[in-house]
């Protein structure tokens, strides 16, 4: 095992950062290649001052839009016009760093609120990245139980007997059988598991003396497997291979069930491994 390189992390943000810290202190920077989960993603945060710890990893995110209309409603919130929400007198407070007099439990901060602050334009604003899947899971609730009504109380108007004595397992059968285009476009459907289709992009976070540290979109899994390949930087064999400088997932062995990867920035070794 202590030949072992690559590393997959499904951990919390502070769980990464605590691994990438032991392996700085452990003076291994460079030895290990990185697999991320969602958790991981494109954040800078688990990495942030452990960058040079975390070049060549590679990590993945659920593809995701930006609902537009959602922005549009939520920058318009204010404490005036809130009627739903129970705790964004908490959020008012934690985004724009301030107390509210009548329910304030916050210390740290002696700044009162004014009531006149306004998001995105008092405090920076970028949409939450899981706001499409909440909208989508909302949606597929909807249709499931209005499915179930149909089906269950064909001459009622709303909840019938026999809708009341359904099950949880006869609800997850309809929300099971949904099918939609969901917030951004995409079907939203489930597979006899209950998961729904896998649609991710793949990054690489990389960091040079002629760039500063990004990640960079690498490919995408959108039923199977698709690598962004990039030109090599001249017609020579020591051309870098674009994007996948550290790490190019390779091939499936379908025996064994698992994917080998090979490091490898030679544009002749990419040619030999999938053109020859």
């Amino acid at each position: 095992m202590h030949h072992s390189r690559a590393v997959i992390i499904f951990a919390s943000e502070e769980d990464i950062r605590g691994v990438l810290n032991a392996t700085r202190r452990a003076n291994q920077v460079g030895h290990f290649l990185w697999i991320g989960s969602d958790s991981w993603g494109s954040k800078s945060s688990p990495i942030h001052q452990l960058e040079d710890v975390a070049v060549g990893a590679v990590t993945i995110l659920p593809k995701r839009s930006s609902i537009k209309g959602f922005d549009e409603y939520f920058t318009s919130l204010t404490l005036e016009n809130n009627r739903r929400n129970v705790w964004f007198a908490e959020f008012w407070e934690e985004n724009f760093d301030c107390r509210l007099l009548s329910s304030s439990k916050r210390e740290d901060t002696s700044r009162k609120c004014t009531g006149q602050e306004r998001i995105g334009i008092d405090s920076k604003y970028e949409q939450e990245g899981k706001v499409q899947f909440v909208i989508d899971a909302v949606y597929a609730m909807a249709y499931a139980l209005h499915n179930i009504q149909r089906d269950l109380c064909p001459e009622h108007s709303g909840i019938c007997p026999g809708m009341e004595a359904a099950e949880g397992k006869t609800l997850l059968k309809y929300i099971r059988n949904v099918s939609f285009n969901g917030s951004a476009g995409t079907s939203v459907m489930f597979n006899k598991n209950g998961d729904a289709p896998g649609r991710y992009d793949l990054f690489q976070f990389q960091m040079t003396n002629s760039s500063v540290p990004e990640y960079r979109p690498i490919g995408q899994w959108v039923e199977t497997l698709q690598l962004r390949f990039l030109s090599p930087a001249n017609d020579g064999d020591e051309g870098l291979f674009g994007c996948l400088e550290y790490i190019l997932p390779v091939r499936l062995n379908k025996e064994k069930f698992f994917i080998q990867f090979e490091v490898s920035n030679r544009w002749s070794d990419v040619q030999n491994l999938f053109w020859s």
